[in-house]
């Protein structure tokens, strides 16, 4: 069933780079069906994200900053603690139900140990009937309290490395990697001039190691699902494609798969947009059945051949029901990173410290990919006065603020069932992910920046059917009315 847009996401609309997606697709090019030679592993879901970030850096020009990479001291400490023996291991997964497949970077606050905001509360409420395996590493020597809180948490850690070394040991031949590189220079000239001669030839090293790992991925995946035997699973980012032959072998055992919303998703994202390849076609395997989104509001816009179903998001919902009061909570203003743009983010943390008064704290807070390295990432704007953002659950972080300044992330979203008010920096992208129709503080010069500053004195007016639209509630009640027929 193909989900075309309904009435409308507050107006906003497709980049040129969603649009150039759809095209391709919807020319139904023999090329998009392509798959890995000696593999039933279909070519173009893999491709599509790296052609789709390829495309957008070329429509707008961001100043991205990479992360500072890991140590030569750091990549052998994970080797050695690798060859460990490791209960936590997904190796050791017993038969479940329902399999939660996340990447275990989606901290929140827990009593006892790290919790995880995108899966705890759904699998936790189907108790042993559920088992969640994580990207992330953790072993008998990771602290108590750096640990997943849930107990029934693995680690796929042990197959990543298998998988990686059986690359290396096992790699493409020279046969599938000529033909792979033909096939994928057809999807290149799918897009005409949009890509350039460099760009294609920075794609192809960027999606030849891919493919390297696809098969051996594509049997470690088999092993577990042949220990664990779900009837349902539940990916974090299962629509980037980089999981998509793992999706189209769980189907081929009737495996039901579902992702959950993690972070912002709009007619602009695209990796929830898909041209007319995907619907009824042998394509549709490779993306998940259905989308668990935070409300219908994230929804209203997608062409998603799956279904889209609302089920709200568990910690924000929890924790909004006790927060304190606008008037009670500290003078606080949380600056979000979108991981771009740090000049941007600099200038206006230098421009709410001139105009705030002096009681007021700016914090900054990073990106998750921003963390490692945050000190060194910001270090100018902590000079002009802001602090690091010291909370790791973001939500309770919200829930001490009393303004909201970013550019694209969710998280300008997840502050409005705060009472929380708003200030959009405004950028090329801002448009498309933080429309002026729900964010109308748009922060482009001193003015607007003096005017905000004054603006959030007072608590802002919220409506609740547009909250509840946005955050569907009974959030963990909707899913396990959903899920039970699984």
């Amino acid at each position: 069933m193909r989900c075309l847009p309904q009435s409308g996401n507050n107006a906003v609309s497709k980049t040129g780079t969603v649009s150039a997606l759809l095209a391709a697709e919807d020319s139904g090019s023999d090329v998009l069906f392509e798959r890995l030679s000696g593999s039933s592993a279909f070519l173009w879901p893999i491709a599509r994200w790296p052609i789709a970030r390829a495309l957008a850096q070329a429509e707008v020009k961001l100043e991205l900053r990479a992360s500072k990479p890991a140590t030569k001291a750091q990549v052998l400490q994970r080797v050695a603690r690798l060859a460990l023996p490791n209960p936590a291991s997904a190796d050791n997964v017993s038969s479940v139900e329902h399999l939660f497949v996340v990447s275990g970077t989606t901290h929140a606050d827990a009593p006892r140990g790290v919790g995880n905001w995108l899966s705890d509360d759904f699998s936790q409420a189907l108790g042993e009937r559920a088992a969640v395996v994580q990207d992330a590493a953790f072993d008998i020597l990771t602290p108590r309290v750096k640990r997943p809180a849930n107990p029934r948490t693995w680690t796929y850690s042990q197959a990543s490395a298998r998988i990686w070394r059986a690359a290396q040991a096992s790699p493409l031949s020279d046969t599938q990697r000529e033909r792979a590189t033909q096939a994928l220079s057809g999807m290149f000239d799918l897009f005409g001039p949009l890509l350039s001669q460099d760009l294609r030839q920075r794609l192809l090293g960027q999606i030849l190691p891919l493919l390297e790992l696809t098969p051996h991925a594509e049997a470690e995946f088999i092993a577990l699902l042949d220990q664990a035997q779900p009837r349902a699973i539940y990916m974090q980012m299962a629509a980037y494609g980089d999981r998509s032959n793992l999706i189209r072998v769980a189907h081929d055992r009737g495996i039901s798969v579902a992702e959950l919303q993690h972070g912002w998703i709009g007619a602009a994202h695209a990796a929830y947009n898909f041209g007319r390849a995907f619907f009824d076609s042998e394509l549709t395997s490779s993306l998940p059945d259905t989308l668990f989104t935070f409300g219908q509001y994230w929804g209203k816009d997608l062409s998603f051949p799956g279904r889209i179903v609302p089920v709200g998001k568990p910690p924000l919902e929890t924790t909004c029901l006790s927060a304190p009061s606008y008037d009670a909570r500290q003078q606080r203003l949380l600056v979000i990173s979108s991981e771009y743009e740090t000049g941007k983010l600099i200038e206006a943390v230098t421009l709410l410290k001139r105009h705030l008064p002096d009681e007021w704290e700016v914090v900054l807070r990073p990106h998750p990919a921003e963390r490692a390295d945050g000190v060194v990432r910001f270090e100018e704007a902590l000079s002009h006065g802001a602090v690091l953002d010291p909370m790791v659950d973001l939500n309770a972080s919200l829930s001490a603020s009393r303004a909201v300044v970013g550019m694209t992330s969710t998280v300008l979203f997840e502050a409005l069932p705060f009472n929380i008010n708003v200030g959009v920096i405004e950028t090329d992208l801002a448009k498309y992910y933080a429309n002026a129709a729900t964010f109308p503080n748009r922060l482009d010069d001193e003015a607007s920046y003096c005017a905000f500053a004054r603006a959030i004195q007072r608590p802002p007016v919220t409506r609740k059917s547009e909250i509840d639209d946005m955050w569907h509630p009974n959030a963990v009640a909707t899913f396990l009315t959903e899920v039970s027929g699984r």
